[in-house]
């Protein structure tokens, strides 16, 4: 019967640790969600969960690199717009200068956050002037701004573009994504692993050889 109790005792530890670890992959499934927020200058929606995360309704890209120039571009989803005004561009290091990004003309809006602006639907071709003789890699870091059509209003989002010193490479070769601020499914596994790494810890490692038996002998009285 003292056996029996200790199984019993041992297969609720176990229980509760592989709730643990099965809790673990969703909770960082969670932090990673890049939904907008519900609130944006005191309004509420409570049905943000209908909008896209704000990568994939507006998904930027490297067209092309020379050494004369730095070509974008930036697709909003249908049902999303950008804010002309609200783009930004800056290199690290902050040396490696660019002229002054060559926007088209957007479309006229009056908008309800900023008021009579410009706005772009669909495909965004930006032009950003190298310096001249500037062949150093370096990052480029872009930061835009975009609402959807329907009314809620996505914070800026910035991301990072590795600029290489090839001329004449294809996109993929120059430049490489550099997330900002979410996490890769690498860091997933590892909260993963790291869960599976308590099965280990001293307060659980007693009772194994008691479970093992059971399992080998396929009963109690075995052990």
């Amino acid at each position: 019967m003292r056996r029996l109790s200790q199984f019993e005792a041992a297969m609720r530890r176990l229980l509760c640790l592989m709730l643990l670890i099965l809790a673990l992959p969703a909770s960082a499934a969670g932090l990673l969600d890049s939904r907008p927020s519900p609130t944006l200058g005191g309004g509420t929606l409570d049905n943000s969960k209908d909008f896209l995360p704000v990568r994939q309704a507006f998904q930027l890209s490297l067209i092309e690199t020379t050494p004369e120039s730095i070509k974008l571009r930036l697709v909003a989803t249908d049902g999303y717009y950008l804010y002309r005004h609200r783009f930004q561009f800056r290199t690290e290091p902050a040396d490696i200068g660019l002229g002054e990004a060559q926007l088209p003309k957007g479309e006229q809006k009056h908008d309800e956050y900023f008021g009579d602006v410009e706005v772009y639907h669909g495909i965004l071709d930006i032009d950003l002037p190298r310096k001249p003789g500037e062949q150093r890699p370096f990052t480029l870091v872009v930061t835009y701004q975009g609402c959807a059509d329907k009314g809620l209003c996505y914070p800026p989002e910035t991301e990072r573009l590795s600029i290489g010193n090839v001329a004449g490479s294809s996109p993929e070769a120059l430049a490489a994504p550099v997330s900002a601020s979410s996490w890769s499914w690498k860091e997933i596994a590892l909260f993963f692993l790291a869960g599976i790494g308590l099965t280990f810890t001293p307060c659980v490692l007693p009772m194994l050889p008691i479970l093992s038996g059971v399992v080998l002998r396929g009963k109690v009285g075995g052990l």
